[in-house]
């Protein structure tokens, strides 16, 4: 879970990195370092950077309600 919650962080906080995981997942994850299941892979692929960005927003929102 750490590595998800980075990858959020550096997501929200990123517009470069928006624009390299948008363009190419894979190899921006293993770029940076980041491991993630295939089920947030799978969701991180075919989006744009505008829907990572809400997606980061998303899951920081839903964590701050726990």
């Amino acid at each position: 879970m750490n590595d998800l919650n980075a990858l959020v962080q550096k997501v929200s906080s990123d517009a470069n990195f928006r624009r390299e995981l948008a363009a190419s997942p894979e190899a921006t994850l293993k770029k940076y370092s980041f491991s993630v299941t295939p089920e947030v892979l799978s969701t991180i692929k075919g989006m744009d950077e505008k829907g990572l960005t809400e997606l980061a927003s998303n899951f920081s929102s839903d964590k701050a309600a726990c």
